[in-house]
C-alpha cells in the first residue's frame, strides 16, 4: 500500500506543469513486474531486460554501491547474456587489479579470490563486499574477460607494490619498490586508525618519486611498467580530491577511464558485448552530475559509432536495510522518482524510460522537470527494488 506521504508526494509531483497525470499514468502503464529468486530472475520486466541487452553492443548498470540486491541481478543475469553475445564484464576497478584478480580467480576460484582480498582489505574497489567477489568469481568462471575501467583504488597500493616488488629483476629495484611497499602498508595502518587518507601512497607520493621508479624499472618487464603508468596516473585524481580541487579529481579520473576503455576495446571482437556495472553517475548519456561527459556517454557514442547501440539500466530502491536494521528512505532525496516508487509498490518493477521522452522533450519541461528529465534522458530504464540490503563486509574495517 501506498504511504500517505509517499502519496502526497506523488500528487505534488502529478500536479507540477510538466509531471503531469499523463506523465503517472505513462509511468504505471509502463511498470513491467518482475522476480528474482534463488538466483534466477523472471517475469514481464526480466524478459524486457533480455530483449533490449540482445539489442544492444553494450549493457551498462548505474548502480548505488554497497547493496546486496545489484550483484545478485548481475549474476542472475550473467548466464542469459553470455548466448547474447556478452564477453566482457567492465567494472569499476583500476586495469591492474583487474589482472591480479583474474589470475587469482583462475588459479583458486572463490576461495583465492577472498583471500586476495582479505590479505589486502580495501585494495581493490568494493571488493571489501563478499557479494561483489562472489559476482566478479561468478563471471570470470562463466568464461568473461574482467576489465578495470576506472583508476587504481586509494588503498590498492599495497597490493600493486608487492607485485612490483615480485616483478623486480635488481637489487635496487626491488629495495625501492619494497620502500614504497613499506611505506603503503604504514600509511593505510594508520588511515584504519584514523581514517586520514594524507599518509597513504597516492597522497604522498610525488613526480620525483615516480621518476625515481621508472629510471629503477626501465629495463624491467612491460607489466611492471604498466603499475608504475597506472600508480602514476591515479595519483594525480586522488591529489586533486586532497587538495580540493574537486572538478579536475574527476576531469582526469574519467578522461584515463575513457582511455582504458578504448584501449580495452582494441582487442574486442566485432561480435562481442560488454556488460558494465559502475556507480549510477557515470553510466548515463550526457553530462554526469559531476558536469563531465562520462564513461556511460563514451560508451553511447563509440555503440552508435560502430553502427550498433547502448543501453542504460539505473538500479535503485525505495529504501536500504542496514546491518543493524537501521532503515534510509530514499525518497526524500529523490522526489523526482516519487511516480515510480507509487507505481512500484513493494514488486521489483522495471520501467521503461523511454516512453516519457516525448513529455519531457520541451526547453519548459528540461528547466522545471531538471532531474526527471535527467534520469529519462540519462537512461533508458529504471529497475527499482523495494529494499537494499547493506553489502557484506568480507573485512570489517573500525574507521573512525
Amino acid at each position: 500500500m501506498r504511504s500517505p506521504r509517499l502519496a502526497s508526494l506523488a500528487l505534488v509531483l502529478c500536479l507540477s506543469p510538466f509531471a503531469s497525470a499523463q506523465i503517472e499514468d505513462a509511468i504505471a502503464l509502463g511498470k513491467l513486474s518482475m522476480e528474482m529468486d534463488a538466483g534466477e530472475i523472471s517475469g514481464a520486466g526480466a524478459e524486457f531486460l533480455l530483449e533490449e541487452a540482445e539489442k544492444a553492443k553494450f549493457f551498462l548498470v548505474g548502480e548505488s554501491h554497497g547493496n546486496q540486491q545489484t550483484p545478485a541481478l548481475l549474476q542472475a543475469m550473467l548466464p542469459s547474456l553470455k548466448p547474447r553475445g556478452y564477453a566482457t564484464f567492465a567494472m569499476e576497478i583500476g586495469p591492474v587489479s583487474a589482472g591480479i584478480l583474474s589470475q587469482s580467480i583462475d588459479a583458486g576460484g572463490l576461495n583465492a579470490a577472498m583471500k586476495l582480498c582479505r590479505e589486502t582489505p580495501m585494495s581493490i574497489a568494493f571488493l571489501n563486499w563478499t557479494e561483489e567477489i562472489d559476482l566478479a568469481v561468478d563471471a570470470r568462471e562463466q568464461g568473461y574477460q574482467l576489465w578495470g575501467l576506472d583508476q587504481e583504488f586509494i588503498a590498492s597500493p599495497r597490493l600493486l607494490l608487492a607485485r612490483l616488488v615480485d616483478l623486480a629483476e635488481g637489487a635496487e629495484s626491488k629495495q625501492l619498490a619494497k620502500d614504497w611497499l613499506e611505506k603503503a602498508k604504514v600509511g593505510f595502518a594508520e588511515f584504519s586508525k584514523t581514517g586520514d587518507q594524507s599518509t597513504g601512497f597516492m597522497v604522498r607520493v610525488q613526480p620525483a618519486d615516480f621518476d625515481a621508479l621508472d629510471a629503477a624499472f626501465a629495463a624491467g618487464p612491460e607489466e611492471a611498467k604498466s603499475i608504475l603508468r597506472e600508480l602514476r596516473a591515479s595519483a594525480i585524481v586522488y591529489r586533486h580530491y586532497q587538495e580540493g580541487r574537486y572538478f579536475m579529481n574527476n576531469v582526469d579520473r574519467i578522461k584515463l577511464m575513457k582511455r582504458h576503455l578504448a584501449s580495452e576495446l582494441k582487442g574486442l571482437g566485432e561480435k562481442e558485448k560488454v556488460l558494465f556495472k559502475f556507480g549510477s553517475a557515470h553510466m548515463h548519456r550526457g553530462y554526469s552530475p559531476y558536469n563531465q561527459l562520462d564513461l556511460g556517454n563514451a560508451a553511447a557514442e563509440l555503440s552508435f559509432a560502430a553502427g550498433s547501440d547502448s543501453f542504460h539500466l539505473m538500479v535503485f530502491a525505495q529504501r536500504s536495510v542496514g546491518a543493524d536494521d537501521s532503515v534510509r528512505e530514499y525518497l526524500e532525496g529523490s522526489p523526482h522518482l516519487a511516480a515510480f516508487f507509487a507505481a512500484a509498490g513493494e514488486d521489483i518493477s522495471v520501467f521503461d524510460l523511454r516512453a516519457l521522452r516525448r513529455l519531457l522533450a520541451s526547453t519548459k519541461a528540461r528547466k522545471e522537470q531538471a532531474e526527471l528529465h535527467a534520469l529519462v534522458f540519462g537512461f533508458d530504464a529504471l529497475l527499482l527494488f523495494p529494499d537494499f540490503d547493506a553489502a557484506t563486509d568480507l573485512v570489517k574495517m573500525n574507521l573512525r
